[in-house]
């Protein structure tokens, strides 16, 4: 039997750990219908451009 189980999170308990993670959620009731509709995994796809941490492409200048 496998000792590393894992439980699904309800929804007050993704949107707390968004929240400690650092976003900023102004409206919880539509978090919540998001989070329902999309899913936190799926979801973290749009985040990424939003992180401090997002590599950021620079454009390259064409040479003339």
């Amino acid at each position: 039997m496998n000792q590393n189980l894992k439980f699904a999170t309800n929804i007050e308990e993704q949107i707390t750990k968004l929240v400690e993670r650092g976003m900023v959620i102004e409206d919880i009731e539509k978090a919540k219908e998001n989070l329902l509709d999309i899913g936190y995994f799926r979801l973290g796809f749009y985040w990424f451009p939003f992180e401090k941490s997002y590599p950021r492409k620079q454009k390259k200048r064409p040479y003339i």
